[in-house]
């Protein structure tokens, strides 16, 4: 959509300053430039709608763009699903020692997806999202409080607090709750399920063995 209107506008301007050419040209130039937009939607839709699985990955969906624009507006957009667990149950103790929180006010946040995110680049983001998530994973007793990591995964089915640890991921959801709390709403991309996405497809364990050779 955004690129439709650029487009729009860009062949405005052009007519406005090409009133003194030929209605010939002008309309050669017009043809072109739409021919160029409509070719870019096709297989963008190709691309993204009708052969996710010769990609690779990471597939962007239909409801990308949409969340995409939204990132101006809030600042960000960080992939959750929808039936995602609250952060005080996939995240140890110790962690939230380490950032010197209490457990209990945590409770109302669901746990963020660590592996798509989008940010606009800013000191906000630098300085208070992107710097305290990589002292954490610096630091064991925060991204790591046990040993071996295998102990805390996968999760149990049970809802009690602290049954499991997501690393980067119950770090990422601490420090976002932390600095938006009851506003945290805003910067979170609800997907559908991981088997029914409807932003972005990740198929963990899906490569491409040849594809440096491809470039």
């Amino acid at each position: 959509m955004a690129l439709i209107i650029y487009t729009v506008e860009v062949i405005q301007i052009f007519l406005y300053r090409s009133s003194t050419c030929s209605s010939s040209v002008v309309a050669v130039v017009v043809v072109v430039v739409v021919v160029v937009v409509v070719v870019v939607v096709v297989v963008v839709v190709v691309v993204v709608v009708v052969v996710p699985s010769s990609s690779s990955s990471l597939l962007l969906l239909l409801l990308f763009p949409e969340i995409f624009d939204r990132v101006p507006v809030y600042g960000h957009q960080i992939v959750r699903y929808t039936n995602s667990s609250r952060v005080t149950a996939n995240t140890l103790k110790p962690m939230f020692d380490y950032m010197q929180e209490e457990v209990c006010p945590f409770f109302p946040y669901p746990e963020v997806q660590a592996s798509v995110q989008l940010h606009n680049h800013d000191p906000l983001v630098l300085n208070a999202i992107l710097e305290p998530w990589c002292r954490c994973a610096l630091e064991k007793n925060c991204i790591c409080p046990v040993s071996p990591p295998t102990k805390v995964l996968p999760c149990s089915k049970s809802k009690t607090l602290h049954r499991c640890h997501r690393y980067d991921q119950s770090a990422l959801t601490m420090v976002l709750a932390k600095l938006y709390a009851s506003d945290m709403y805003k910067v979170m991309a609800p997907e559908n399920n991981f088997k029914a996405p409807n932003i972005v497809s990740i198929r963990r364990g899906h490569s491409m063995p040849e594809y440096l050779k491809s470039l």
